[in-house]
């Protein structure tokens, strides 16, 4: 089973505005199996320590570092928890509070102290193509996925049918006519037992931004489209019983999926981006980026989550002064970039560095032309 915390751009936009004397933000990949919990502590603990030094050097207050390392230790300590994971953890603290993420996908290492937290490794929770669900639909099994870049593991859905005769038992528990029940054409109770399987769904997906793909036997994905009202599924299928179907191969057919759609849409961006540059309505300029994401303008932000450009903001948000390596008085100017465009409604993509031409490490399509 893979546990989940959910997450969402006001989620991100909320960690941006908070401010602290010092905030520690901590990444650690993680494992599903509860045999390996005590490799995930040692490397959180470790990771711990690594913040404990950042605020030494920069001559931190004693008594509020120990109040960080007070709520950092105590979670180190909640079994639970360790027992209980995902592919990868975020950990955000203050002397103050602390809040906890489990992700989807597997993460580097990252330690940041500032007075701020570092949220650029989590825009791939808003938009990533390497995370996708999964709705393998058949007759005698129901099952909801999660497929990430490591592994497929089911997600318990509350209430949703396990087959056609579960959700057929609930109607006829709820007072449907078992007269009527048995009466009726097996396609009316396929389209029954699509909806109970859309209305179960409803409440996981809402503000869910991965895409979702469909797989199963044709007929019963037609019916399950007519009823589906999540905005990211995927217009192609897995056709045919995965029932019996290797879990790698099924794993892999969705990752292929997903990632023409996002090698799809990245080129799609780019392409406009060098469209527009005459126009200035586009841009690879991060002090130029800055400004119009201030002032509300960006309208689609390409950024790659596994760079920094660390630094402070000053007299105003395009005023970038760089600074190398990072420490604790400054902080990843990307992060507020991303922070910004996502309060005034603008689109974000991450991707990897990996994954974008050469030299592109943030590009922006502007509403309009300054």
């Amino acid at each position: 089973m893979l546990y989940l915390d959910r997450f969402t751009d006001v989620d991100y936009c909320r960690l941006d505005e908070i401010r602290a004397d010092h905030c520690v933000s901590i990444y650690i990949p993680t494992n599903t199996v509860s045999l390996e919990t005590e490799q995930d502590k040692i490397l959180f603990k470790n990771a711990t320590q690594r913040a404990m030094t950042q605020l030494a050097d920069a001559g931190a207050d004693k008594r509020r570092v120990s109040e960080i390392e007070a709520r950092l230790k105590s979670l180190a300590d909640d079994t639970l928890l360790w027992n209980h994971m995902a592919e990868g953890l975020a950990v955000f603290a203050t002397p103050d509070a602390m809040e906890t993420y489990r992700l989807p996908r597997t993460v580097s290492v990252e330690v940041e102290v500032s007075d701020r937290f570092h949220l650029k490794p989590l825009i791939p929770l808003l938009a990533f193509p390497h995370t996708a669900y999964v709705l393998d639909i058949a007759q005698a099994q129901v099952r909801f996925l999660c497929v990430t870049e490591g592994q497929m593991k089911e997600i318990e859905v509350p209430s949703m049918p396990t087959s056609f005769d579960d959700a057929m038992a609930q109607r006829t528990a709820d007072g449907e006519s078992v007269e009527i029940r048995q009466d009726e054409h097996r396609k009316v109770r396929q389209r029954q037992f699509a909806r109970a399987i859309e209305e179960a769904l409803r409440p996981v997906l809402l503000n869910r931004k991965a895409p979702l793909v469909l797989a199963g036997v044709d007929t019963m994905l037609t019916y399950y489209r007519d009823v589906d009202t999540y905005p990211h599924t995927e217009d192609a299928v897995i056709s045919g019983n995965q029932e019996h179907r290797r879990a790698d191969e099924f794993a892999a057919e969705v990752r292929a999926i997903v990632s023409r759609r996002f090698e799809s849409t990245i080129a799609d961006r780019l392409d406009r981006v060098e469209a527009l540059r005459d126009d200035r309505r586009s841009s690879t300029d991060v002090t130029e980026i800055a400004h119009a994401a201030q002032e509300g303008r960006v309208e689609s932000l390409v950024v790659a989550v596994d760079h920094e450009i660390y630094g402070t903001l000053t007299g105003g948000i395009g005023s970038i002064a760089p600074r190398a390596p990072a420490d604790a008085a400054t902080y990843d100017i990307l992060d507020k970039v991303v922070a910004l465009t996502l309060r005034q409604g603008g689109e974000v993509i991450g991707a990897r560095k990996k994954e974008l031409p050469d030299g592109f490490q943030i590009a922006a399509i502007f509403r309009y032309a300054r």
